[in-house]
């Protein structure tokens, strides 16, 4: 069970003043969250900011995600924007996970707009355009992800 850490930053402590509601919606009732029984693959990521640690359980079957969890010791943003991931990705291939990725760290680096609401929210919602230190916490559930996915190439 995901074990909110308390916010530590300003930024964190005014969340709620950030969020829309179906960002909201995750922070509060995510999505896939846990551990897997029998998970292909599985790979943690540690903020060295914050001290989050983040774990993502895939089970790939015939190079797609079949099912994807994750856990950890995050902030709610990090909460957030993993269960909206797993919701992204659950039944797609590899190729469009790694190319989902590249469309959400375009975004996230404002080298695109927002072309799926989703991103968009995370955007506005998590605050990021305001304080940097927030755009980790926001990728943190995706790197456990990628490395997931480079694991299972391998």
């Amino acid at each position: 069970m995901i074990q909110l850490k308390k916010f530590k930053n300003y930024y964190c402590n005014k969340m709620s003043e950030y969020l829309r509601k179906s960002f909201y919606d995750h922070y509060e009732h995510p999505d896939n969250v846990g551990s897997l029984d029998a998970p292909t693959h599985k790979a943690k990521d540690m903020n060295s900011l914050c001290g989050d640690i983040s774990v993502v359980n895939l089970k790939v079957e015939d190079n797609i995600i079949k099912d994807i969890k994750f856990d950890g010791t995050i902030c709610g943003i990090a909460k957030a924007s993993g269960s909206v991931m797993t919701n992204l990705v659950m039944g797609r291939s590899l190729d469009e996970v790694k190319d989902l990725y590249q469309e959400f760290e375009a975004t996230l680096n404002k080298q695109t707009p927002a072309n799926r609401p989703e991103f968009e929210d995370l955007l506005e919602s998590c605050g990021i355009q305001h304080n940097k230190t927030l755009y980790y916490c926001t990728k943190i559930c995706w790197i456990g992800l990628m490395k997931s996915i480079d694991d299972y190439i391998k």
